[in-house]
């Protein structure tokens, strides 16, 4: 099974306009801090991505800075920023990965319902090649939150990755069930209707991701 290059996800991201989101969430002050006990895996807000983009271009050498604005980003309809903000992390801390996974591996322990740290982790676990352990964090996310739309998206990516195409595919419905607004779904929901062979299906996905991405203020700006 042919698997989805990351260049050609962060080109298509970049190319294809994704969705539109604004609720609260709260952001993690940097990979050294925690948010507590239970912590959501849901959106961050407008206003504290500003924030967050704000203090990583007043510390640019600062990979805690980059992280917080790829975890903000990861989160919105243009997950290309939040590579572009990881790869920036790796060239500024090539041992960045390990840290993150000692930080929120113990988050994790201490609190096994903190979904914000487990999906930190998983991020650590992928940028340490280990997908497998990845995706197990992912899959206990949607275990704890069945209808959490970036728990069911990004295992979705690594299914994908794995070759599991229509595991992927049950998972990106269940996400745009969950939240019929989550562009990211719908575009790699579109890319993967297109290797099925399904054109018609493929383009309203993508046409779907394109409309809402080109509406969301981030866009505008």
């Amino acid at each position: 099974m042919e698997k989805l290059p990351m260049s050609r996800i962060r080109r298509g991201l970049a190319a294809t306009a994704l969705a539109a989101w604004l609720t609260s969430a709260p952001a993690y002050a940097d990979a050294g801090t925690h948010a507590g006990a239970g912590a959501a895996f849901g959106l961050v807000s407008q206003a504290e991505i500003a924030a967050l983009v704000a203090r990583a271009a007043e510390a640019p050498h600062s990979a805690d800075a980059q992280f917080e604005v790829a975890m903000a980003f990861a989160r919105t309809p243009f997950p290309e920023r939040a590579w572009e903000a990881l790869e920036r992390v790796n060239a500024l801390d090539a041992d960045y990965a390990a840290r993150v996974m000692e930080r929120y591996g113990a988050s994790v322990e201490a609190d096994p319902a903190d979904l914000e740290a487990r999906f930190r982790l998983a991020v650590g676990f992928y940028f340490r090649g280990r997908r497998e352990a990845a995706r197990q964090q992912l899959q206990q996310i949607v275990a704890r939150a069945p209808r959490n739309p970036w728990g069911l998206t990004y295992l979705g990516w690594l299914q994908t990755e794995q070759g599991h195409l229509d595991q992927a595919i049950s998972l990106w419905q269940r996400a745009i069930s969950a939240d019929p607004k989550n562009a990211m779904a719908h575009w790699l929901l579109g890319q993967a209707h297109f290797r099925k062979g399904r054109s018609g299906p493929a383009a309203e996905a993508l046409k779907t991701a394109w409309s809402l991405r080109s509406v969301h203020p981030l866009a505008l700006k």
